[in-house]
């Protein structure tokens, strides 16, 4: 059954977060690291990630300066590849075949992950010695760090969003609507689905619309609609330089506010919103203009560098003020190193603002 299918795939992300410390993955496929492709080969077979997901983080991978070998480990055997999978293989085709056709495949990715590491690696980008993009495959809570109601609710208010919960409560809803149907109209449901006295050819006696339209004419339109559909949802989900920036005056506000009243929290959830409206404002006015010239390109580098770096200072200051509390003597230092550089960093996130503004004519 799909439902244990399903089970099956995400045990293995229960693994990872079990096994893997938090922030584990951050500096293990960097691009001098010959042994890149065979970590994220060992960590894509338990992955239950969906393509979109798998593609945001190979961006993150190359934007990082990150191994491109472990990128494409990643795309094979994280997308096409997980625990549910091997076990559907192994019951239909057995293990002995299982087992040969997986040996087959893991070598062909590694060999082809290795033949690629170095000639794709990107000109002109220097390796960040780290990535978050795996953080979602360790462990959510600091080693240590005590686990509370609290803190749980935090983690998923910071990591859920509103399209998940909507999604679980249509996930909810239809298990129990299957749960009911499946206990008082068991016996309805199977009639509905099996019909007697289905009729066979139908000779339809009028013209207009009973007309017969072929399967490649349905197909075609399909396909038409389907493509003009994905460009009316490209507009829409990248929408115009001028709405992006008011959605970005949102999202700093957002995190400048969080920084000058000390409520980090508040901050680290809105720098990720921010750095996500800079690659949409990047896309939107791509798709518009069908050109993103490099000072265009830079300026909005540049604030997300600047914010990732206000993202590791808040994350550096919080654990050193809980090592503070523990009393630890060259915390406060460290603490202090920090605190000033969040406020400079802050500073360079307002003086960005302008320079972005002037970059794309608004």
């Amino acid at each position: 059954p799909s439902g244990l299918l399903t089970l099956i795939a995400v045990f293995g992300l229960f693994l990872l977060g079990t096994l893997l410390p938090h922030g584990a993955l951050q500096s293990e496929v960097e691009q001098l690291d010959p042994l890149a492709p065979l970590k994220m080969s060992a960590v894509s077979i338990f992955v239950y990630a969906t393509p979109m997901l798998t593609m945001s983080q190979l961006g993150m991978m190359f934007d990082h300066g990150n191994s491109p070998g472990a990128s494409f480990t990643l795309l094979l055997l994280g997308t096409g590849v997980n625990l549910a999978t091997l076990w559907w293989i192994a019951k239909n085709f057995g293990v002995k075949s299982t087992a040969v056709w997986f040996a087959v495949l893991f070598v062909c990715v590694i060999g082809i992950a290795y033949a690629i590491d170095r000639p794709l690696i990107p000109p002109g980008v220097e390796p960040a010695g780290h990535t978050h993009a795996f953080d979602i495959y360790t462990n959510p809570l600091h080693s240590g760090q005590s686990v509370s109601i609290e803190k749980i609710g935090g983690i998923l208010e910071k990591t859920i969003g509103l399209a998940d919960w909507i999604g679980a409560a249509v996930l909810g809803i239809v298990l129990i609507g299957g749960v009911v149907s499946r206990l008082a109209f068991n016996q309805q449901s199977e009639t509905l689905l099996n019909p007697t006295d289905a009729p066979g050819d139908v000779e339809f006696a009028e013209k207009g619309l009973h007309s017969e339209v072929s399967s490649a004419s349905v197909g075609l339109t399909c396909l038409a609609g389907l493509v003009a559909f994905s460009i009316v949802g490209c507009f829409a989900y990248y929408p115009a330089p001028r709405e992006v920036f008011e959605e970005m005056k949102y999202a700093r506000t957002d995190v400048l506010t969080g920084v000058s009243s000390k409520d980090y929290t508040r901050a680290l959830r809105y720098v990720p919103v921010l750095e996500a409206w800079t690659r949409r404002l990047e896309v939107g006015y791509a798709i518009r203009n069908f050109e993103l010239r490099p000072y265009q390109q830079m300026q909005t580098y540049l604030l997300r560098k600047k914010l990732e770096e206000l993202e590791h200072a808040i994350e550096h200051a919080l654990e050193f003020k809980v090592a503070m509390e523990e009393g630890d003597s060259e915390a406060k230092l460290h603490y202090d190193e920090e605190m000033a550089e969040i406020e400079i960093l802050k500073q360079g996130i307002v003086n960005s603002t302008p320079r972005l503004r002037t970059a794309f004519g608004e």
